[in-house]
């Protein structure tokens, strides 16, 4: 396992994890549980980190982070045309908020 990212907080870091894991990279979380140490130790010290499993996606990792870092993700899956208007949908959406169509 290797460290690929340090954030502010925890929201922070789980938010990376999630971002790493939709595009396929086996992410975790540590240091979650070190913010009540605050104050006690460097701020920086508390801050968590997110790791990655050294699963041959070498690379991969810091394409995504350097992407969330610059503040421009790119989507993990592209979005798709209605089949009857060609309205582009996002790919949650199952149905056409346009015509309605599925």
């Amino acid at each position: 396992m290797k460290q690929v990212f340090q954030a502010h907080d925890v929201i922070e870091a789980n938010l990376v994890k999630g971002l790493l894991e939709s595009h396929g990279v086996t992410a975790f979380v540590r240091g979650e549980a070190l913010a009540g140490t605050a104050g006690e130790v460097p701020f920086v010290d508390v801050w968590p980190t997110v790791w990655v499993a050294d699963d041959g996606r070498a690379g991969e990792d810091q394409v995504v982070i350097k992407e969330y870092e610059s503040g421009k993700p790119r989507a993990s899956v592209a979005g798709w045309p209605c089949p009857k208007c060609g309205q582009g949908l996002e790919p949650q959406f199952t149905a056409c908020w346009a015509c309605g169509a599925e």
